[in-house]
Order: C-alpha cells, then sequence, then structure tokens
C-alpha cells in the first residue's frame, strides 16, 4: 500500500492524464456545432482537433530535458496552468485562428502533463511498483479518451459548446 505522500503524487498525475485523455477526444463531438458557431470551413474545423495534437507533439521531446534542468514538479505545475489557461481561451474564442492558436497552446500543455505524470510516477515510487502506476496512470488516460466522446454530448446538450473548454478551469 502506497504511503499518503505517494498516493497524493498517484492521485495528481493521474487526474492530470485522465483529464488529457478527455481532451484529446471531447471536441470531436462538438466539432460542426463550433465550426458553426465560428464561422469555420471544414479544413478549419479540422484543425480544432490537429492543433491540440500538433501543440502536444511539437514539444515532446523537449519536456523531459526542461525538467531536468527546472524541476518535473514545477514544469507540471507550469503545464497543468497552461492547459487550463488555454483551455478558458477556447471556450471564449470568437473566430477560427484564435481557436486554433488556443487549441495549439492547450496541447503544448498537455504534453507537459503526459510526460511528465510518467516520470513523476517514475521518481517517486518504489522501484517495484514503478511499472503498476505508471500503468495506473495509462488506463486513466486510456478511459478519459474513451469517456470523452460521450461526456462531450453530454456537456453540449446541457451547457453549450464552450463549456467543453471551461470544465478544466477550476482544475488547473
Amino acid at each position: 500500500m502506497p504511503d499518503r505522500r505517494m498516493l497524493h503524487v498517484l492521485s495528481v498525475t493521474t487526474i492530470a492524464s485522465f483529464l488529457a485523455g478527455i481532451n484529446a477526444r471531447i471536441v470531436v463531438v462538438g466539432l460542426p456545432l463550433i465550426a458553426h458557431f465560428l464561422g469555420a470551413d471544414v479544413e478549419q474545423a479540422l484543425w480544432f482537433t490537429q492543433a491540440f495534437m500538433l501543440g502536444s507533439t511539437a514539444i515532446q521531446l523537449i519536456v523531459g530535458r526542461l525538467s531536468d534542468l527546472f524541476g518535473r514538479v514545477n514544469l507540471f505545475s507550469l503545464g497543468f496552468g497552461l492547459f487550463s489557461i488555454a483551455a478558458l481561451l477556447c471556450g471564449l474564442s470568437w473566430d477560427p485562428a484564435h481557436m486554433i492558436a488556443f487549441r495549439f497552446l492547450q496541447g503544448m500543455g498537455a504534453a507537459f502533463l503526459m510526460s511528465l505524470s510518467l516520470t513523476i510516477i517514475a521518481d517517486n515510487s518504489p522501484r517495484e511498483s514503478v511499472g503498476t502506476w505508471i500503468g495506473v496512470n495509462q488506463v486513466a488516460f486510456r478511459l478519459g479518451s474513451l469517456l470523452g466522446l460521450t461526456l462531450g454530448g453530454i456537456i453540449i446538450d446541457l451547457m453549450g459548446w464552450r463549456w467543453l473548454f471551461w470544465i478544466y478551469v477550476p482544475l488547473g
């Protein structure tokens, strides 16, 4: 059984991975509505999802090195903040170009969460349980991805498309 500190580390990193997983898919269900509201054509609407992945991919390789220089927890916190602020801005978007730019930034924040969650777990877990806890973290990401589509539909029906992004703001 992990101690109290380890449970905190596991909770924070696994919730972050779960949220990143949700975010990877939640927008898909709202694309037609968001595109209509922002006046986006099909190509621009596709960039609402692609910009997130591009932002995440663009900095994935340097996140590890940056965490060696500036500290894993510091950069994890920075990534969570960037992810949340970009989510707020996505919900406030007024045209396709801004949505694409803010989704790119949100993807960058997600890159910190996804990469550093695993590193923080590895740094803080007893050697014999690292694989187990990384597995739990990755299941949370995949579960978030699976739930994202359904959750997106529910959020749009109950609160509108902007809340697809604003749900992350209080957590950041």
